[in-house]
Parts: structure tokens; C-alpha cells; sequence
């Protein structure tokens, strides 16, 4: 069985780093070298990763970051509709903390702010370009790890093509109902 990493510590080993990536010793040297990752050598000729850096480093890329301490599971959901936000608040139930964005600029604080691990987006709510909003999330490399589900009342293949290019991963009509939104949430958060 591997041994864990202590994550309490402010400098760590290459060794450390790999795992904390999941990726091997030479994976972790090579992005020293091309200036990935800044680290620094002990008098023994040995790399050195500062924590800060570290951070820094799996947030710029999308990567998980066991240093962020979150007992529930995040979920934004922009829509025009507080129901809808209460309705998915009772189905997640305790596990995820639901927040409600009802126009632009809640979407983007929100979606900053808390980094959720999936947002739900009405890509048709009014002042809102959804397909726009969608592309600048993508655009971001520490949401790679944040899943898109679009909720919405087109029935337009295209649209759905469309948002799928955007960066949309699921996509829900309305017509489709409340339990499929529930399925594809509940999915993207496991």
C-alpha cells in the first residue's frame, strides 16, 4: 500500500509531488526543467517544490487540489427560476451546497468564487449570453475539472450542437423534466 503525502508540510519532494499528480518522479523533473513548475535545489542537488507554488501549480492546471478542504460538493445553478434552485437544493440534498445565480454577474462571482464542481446554466436566461458565459468558463483552465449542464427550453439540435461546442457537457431540455436534470447533476458530481 502506497504511503500518503503529508499535505501539512510547506516544502515537498519530487517524489511528493508526483503523487500529489499522479504522475511519475521524471514527469515532475522535466517540468522543472521547461519551467512548468518553479522549484529549487537543496545543497545536496535535490529538488524542492514549495507548497504555494505547488498550488498555484494545480490550479493554472485544472488538476485536483487536495489542499482545498471542502466537505460538501459545490453546485451553481443560473437560471431566472429561485424554484428550480430550491427544487435541486431538496434533491442533492446535504452532500452538495447549492447557490443560486439569477442574472451575469452572480453567475461569474459564483462561479469564481466557489469553484463548483458543476454549474447549471439556463443558456437562454435573459441578459445572460449562456454560450458566451460557457466559452469563458472553459477558457479558465482551473474549471477543466468543472462539469457544465445546460437546463434549457430549446428543442433546437443545432443550439445543442452549438452549446456542446461551447464547452457544455450535458444537456437537458426542459421537456426532458426535473428528474433528468436530477440524474445528469447527480452524476457530474460523483
Amino acid at each position: 500500500m502506497a504511503s500518503r503525502v503529508n499535505l501539512e508540510k510547506e516544502i515537498f519532494t519530487t517524489f511528493d509531488v508526483a503523487k500529489i499528480c499522479h504522475v511519475n518522479i521524471t514527469s515532475i523533473k522535466n517540468w522543472i526543467e521547461q519551467g512548468k513548475i518553479r522549484a529549487f535545489r537543496t545543497p545536496g542537488g535535490h529538488w524542492r517544490i514549495e507548497k504555494k507554488t505547488l498550488m498555484d501549480f494545480l490550479d493554472r492546471h485544472g488538476m485536483p487540489n487536495p489542499f482545498i478542504k471542502r466537505h460538501t460538493k459545490q453546485l451553481v445553478v443560473v437560471t431566472s427560476d429561485p424554484a428550480l434552485t430550491e427544487r435541486l437544493r431538496r434533491a442533492m440534498g446535504r452532500e452538495v451546497e447549492v447557490t443560486g445565480a439569477y442574472n451575469a454577474l452572480e453567475a461569474a462571482f459564483f462561479s469564481g468564487c466557489l469553484m463548483p464542481e458543476c454549474v447549471v446554466v439556463d443558456l437562454k436566461l435573459e441578459g445572460l449570453d449562456g454560450l458566451e458565459f460557457v466559452k469563458i468558463v472553459r477558457s479558465v483552465p482551473r474549471f477543466n475539472q468543472t462539469r457544465i449542464t445546460a437546463f434549457t427550453n430549446t428543442d433546437s439540435v443545432d443550439f445543442e450542437h452549438e452549446a456542446r461546442a461551447a464547452g457544455v457537457d450535458d444537456f437537458v431540455r426542459h421537456t426532458d423534466g426535473f428528474d433528468a436534470l436530477v440524474v445528469e447533476v447527480g452524476s457530474a458530481l460523483r
